[in-house]
């Protein structure tokens, strides 16, 4: 998996041997201070691969309105290609804050993530 470090998240991408989806990782927090990192790793990693996506948000410990928004843009493309973006591993925090802006199933933030 190639990965990056920010000075306040590290997010990497990676094909997944027993799926045909490319896994997106976060970690740490996802906010204004680095949205434009993340958001241009999602792009390349949704450029290079015709696959659908997995964001794996196992690690991710906050995330604010500027993720959000990265996480829209990304599944909006996603969608307008045919393909398929899904959260998981969310935790309790990152899915109340997806539920309350009614993204959960626009996310595909199934139940068994939480």
């Amino acid at each position: 998996m190639r990965s990056q470090t920010f000075p306040s998240a590290r997010f990497g991408n990676g094909e997944e041997s027993d799926m045909s989806a490319i896994v997106f990782s976060l970690h740490g927090e996802v906010d204004l201070a680095n949205f434009a990192e993340v958001e241009d790793a999602l792009d390349r990693a949704i450029d290079d691969s015709q696959e659908d996506v997995v964001i794996d948000c196992g690690e991710l410990i906050f995330m604010d309105s500027s993720g959000v928004a990265v996480l829209c843009r990304a599944e909006e493309r996603m969608r307008a290609a045919g393909r398929t973006m899904h959260v998981a591993n969310a935790n309790s925090t990152t899915r109340r804050l997806l539920e309350l802006l009614g993204l959960l199933d626009r996310m595909g933030v199934e139940p068994s993530d939480v």
